[in-house]
């Protein structure tokens, strides 16, 4: 995937039932190779909060999947910025590669088609100049506006309901917030929708 900031490599990764051990040791052998890669970032440990063995299942394949982006990339430009986004059934990730001397963004976001998605929520996150002509499912709406917030780098005084949903373009979904822009695209991988975006200098 290309686009006005660079190249985007992703990837999607299905969960698997493996037993706590079989994970313990998938996570210790995957450290290293991720740090091998050139990840060095604090995320690269595992954390251990509220519910360890889910956590740690969504820890050990959104990395697997950001590894996985590292090793399929064939980009001879330096690695600028990541975004991973998991949920109980699959993780995603993706890398954006770029020789542009600021640092480009990158986001994604996945959601399962089977999950229900209160139509109250999407009221909540909705911006009053959606376009709702595009006839975008709950999933899309949901996954684009996540997406953009993540590639945001000034995302911290924003909400959901501050990205309009703009227009589409060829294959790509353009939404706004304030005065940037974001190219998004959409995909759909084992039943899970799956949104990317990156920020675009082009004004809609």
């Amino acid at each position: 995937m290309r686009s006005k900031s660079g190249q985007v490599v992703w990837n999607f990764t299905l969960h698997k039932k493996i037993s706590r051990e079989q994970l313990i040791r998938k996570i210790k052998s995957l450290v290293p190779k991720l740090r091998a890669s050139g990840f060095k970032s604090k995320h690269a440990i595992p954390p251990v909060t509220g519910n360890p063995e889910l956590e740690l299942i969504q820890w050990f394949y959104s990395r697997k999947s950001l590894l996985n982006c590292f090793l399929r990339s064939s980009s001879s430009n330096p690695f600028q910025s990541y975004s991973i986004s998991h949920t109980k059934t699959g993780s995603a990730a993706c890398l954006i590669y770029s020789n542009k001397k600021t640092t480009q963004s990158v986001g994604i976001d996945v959601e399962q088609l089977s999950r229900r998605i209160n139509p109250s929520v999407i009221r909540r996150v909705a911006h009053p100049k959606d376009n709702l002509e595009l006839n975008l499912t709950p999933h899309q709406s949901w996954t684009l506006k996540e997406a953009a917030f993540k590639a945001n780098p000034r995302n911290k005084k924003t909400v959901l309901a501050n990205y309009q949903i703009v227009n589409k373009i060829k294959n790509k979904v353009i939404l706004k917030c304030g005065k940037r822009d974001f190219e998004c695209q959409l995909f759909i991988r084992h039943r899970h929708q799956i949104a990317i975006c990156t920020p675009s200098k082009n004004k809609v």
